[in-house]
């Protein structure tokens, strides 16, 4: 039966309709004066002549312009025939495993090409059964299983497909593709459902009918299943380095590996022992911001994917900092000349907006602000009413060493007009860097957001004339700002997806690996995600923030070579729908086969206007 797959390109139908309209309602009739009833003869004669050979030539060229339009409408809206799914059609979903552990060459052939071979040669078998035409339908296992052939009769279509696949360098969801495949199947027809795969996983659902054929053998596999780099709390440049191991081999000592900064060795020969197959280390090392690490096993095995892992001390992306400061020429004229964040300068105290910094001038009161954004007080708690108007000089006397603020400054000399009566207010968890008898005169904050606080006026204190204040609000700033940044290294997962701050706001760049593998990315709102990555390595942004990412494997699920399929039979008096658990979101159900002609009609269309051209361009036109 005749179908449509874009039904909504039919409305285009009324363009030939409104054409034949004007056409017939444009028609005018010559002039002709006679003067005589015989002349009059000889031009009917004459003019009915012509008229043959001009209506004919118009009506030529009208039905091949018609034929263009019609051709082309249809082919937009997907004109089809329609087959209805038949009892005797033998129907047959192929499920592929494309995960990891099918690299695995065994006999110098991978489980991956072992397994698609059988599927080509399954797909280009001969279907007698029943006298009909088997229909087949392909879907990957992999991390987002997903439908890479609907039903078809197009067998060719199929074989090229599967020849395209690849195996990747993550984990698999074997429970979403079945229920994938399960949800495929059309009730009308002799469906079958075929996993071909290498087993090294379990299924929590029930899956009646399920076919499996299992490629490979049990082979023994060491690889790395987790790898993170967290900063040290309140320590600069200090980290440490998590690495956890799966073992499947019996009777090793352990695992020897390495741990290379910036393609330097830092670690060698280190051994990772345990009595369980999840063996674990922590190592504490210094880096900076941009530092790329690497984790490799010494002796590779079986799989290659998850000997080696890779991780990335974040950059710091530029930091947005709102200076609410009214009339502190100060502050305003520093953030001029600071090329190293992008300053915004406001007088309403009422922050709106996402900034990674927040320097206010002046009491806060009962002011709040979002949990993101760390507060920068200049004369900051000196309440008018407590204040008693008698101002004294405070000499910077005592300074902390070890705080990031004060790195390379010296305050000896300086000082600052106060308040002795003004009441301080300030966190309780506040470190005082800077005092003068007693009093407290630079105080920081880590509690939730870091904050600095400056407990006097900028403008009554000669530290703005300092060459050290330029520097202070440098270390101040960017001290905040990294308080805001996540802790973890830039490690992610093959196959999830990736989300990392960077310094566009809006936008799309492009990745590259060592591996040649290149993917693209998405920026919103400084956010950069990532919806997919399949193969594990060191990825570099190629321009702008230059970003770096470590992509790796990271599973020991997937890292166990162990083939462990099990599959749980439904019971006879089960429905034909399977029961495991969460349904993928868009399942698609199947029901007949719909074949398009699009093909056919562009080249009507083209050899149409092909026609029309040359019976408009030869011969004497009309008159």
């Amino acid at each position: 039966m005749i179908a449509f797959t874009r039904p909504w390109f039919l409305l285009l139908l009324i363009i030939p309709l409104l054409w034949i309209l004007f056409l017939a309602f444009n028609r005018r009739r010559s002039k002709a004066d006679v003067p005589s009833t015989l002349i009059w003869k000889q031009v009917l004669q004459s003019r009915s002549q012509r008229r043959f050979h001009s209506r004919s030539r118009l009506n030529l060229l009208l039905l091949l312009q018609l034929t263009v339009l019609l051709s082309g409408i249809m082919a937009l809206a997907g004109f089809s025939f329609y087959s209805p799914p038949q009892q005797n059609l033998q129907d047959l979903i192929i499920v592929i495993d494309t995960t990891a552990s099918m690299q695995v060459t065994q006999g110098g052939i991978s489980r991956f090409t072992r397994a698609r071979n059988a599927a080509i040669e399954i797909v280009n078998a001969p279907v007698e059964e029943n006298g009909g035409s088997r229909r087949i339908a392909l879907i990957e296992l992999a991390a987002r299983p997903r439908i890479i052939h609907r039903f078809t009769e197009d067998r060719t279509a199929v074989t090229a497909a599967l020849r395209s696949l690849t195996p990747s360098d993550e984990a698999g969801e074997a429970d979403t593709a079945l229920q994938l495949a399960y949800d495929l199947r059309s009730p009308a027809s002799d469906t079958g459902v075929l996993l071909l795969s290498d087993g090294a996983f379990q299924l929590a659902g029930e899956y009646p009918g399920l076919q499996v054929r299992l490629f490979g053998e049990p082979a023994a596999n060491n690889g790395i299943s987790r790898f993170s780099i967290r900063k040290v709390p309140r320590r600069e440049n200090e980290y440490q380095v998590l690495c956890e191991f799966f073992s499947s081999s019996e009777g090793e000592p352990g695992l020897s590996y390495s741990l290379l900064q910036n393609g330097t060795t830092i670690l060698s020969n280190e051994t990772a022992r345990s009595a369980d197959r999840i063996l674990s280390r922590v190592h504490s090392l210094r880096g900076q911001p941009g530092d790329i690490f690497r984790l490799q096993l010494d002796r590779s095995d079986a799989l290659e994917a998850d000997n080696t892992a890779y991780g990335v001390i974040p950059q710091l992306p530029r930091p947005k900092v709102l200076c609410v400061t009214p009339g502190n020429l100060f502050l305003e004229n520093f953030f001029a000349v600071f090329d190293e964040a992008d300053a915004f300068i406001s007088n309403d105290p009422i922050v709106k907006g996402l900034y990674d910094v927040v320097l206010f001038d002046g009491p806060l009161g009962s002011l709040s602000f979002p949990a993101a954004v760390l507060k920068i007080d200049s004369r900051q708690t000196q309440n008018p009413d407590e204040a008693s108007g008698n101002l004294t000089t405070a000499a910077f006397a005592h300074q902390v060493s070890d705080h990031p603020v004060l790195a390379g400054l010296d305050f000896t000399g300086l000082s600052s007009l106060v308040d002795p009566q003004a009441v301080i207010r300030m966190p309780a968890d506040s470190r005082i860097l800077v005092r003068s008898a007693g009093r407290p005169l630079i105080t920081a904050s880590e509690n939730g957001s870091r904050r600095l606080q400056v407990h006097f006026d900028l403008r009554q204190s000669d530290l703005p004339y300092s060459p050290i204040f330029p520097v202070f609000m440098s270390n101040a700033v960017w001290w905040a700002y990294a308080g805001m940044l996540p802790e973890r290294s830039a490690v992610f997962r093959t196959g999830s997806p990736i989300r990392f701050p960077h310094v566009l706001s809006d936008g799309r760049v492009q990745f590259g690996s060592s591996t040649g593998n290149g993917v693209s990315a998405r920026i919103t709102n400084h956010q950069l995600e990532i919806g997919r990555i399949r193969r594990a390595g060191l990825y570099r942004e190629q321009s702008f923030g230059g970003v770096k990412i470590g992509v790796n494997l990271l599973s020991a699920e997937e890292s166990d070579l162990t083939p462990r399929l099990q599959i749980n039979a439904a019971p006879a008096a089960a429905a034909a729908q399977p029961n495991p658990s969460p349904r993928p979101s868009g399942s698609e159900q199947a029901g007949g086969s719909t074949r398009e002609f699009w093909q056919l009609l562009v080249a009507v269309m083209l050899l149409a206007a092909a026609a029309e051209w040359l019976v408009s361009h030869t011969g004497r036109r009309p008159e």
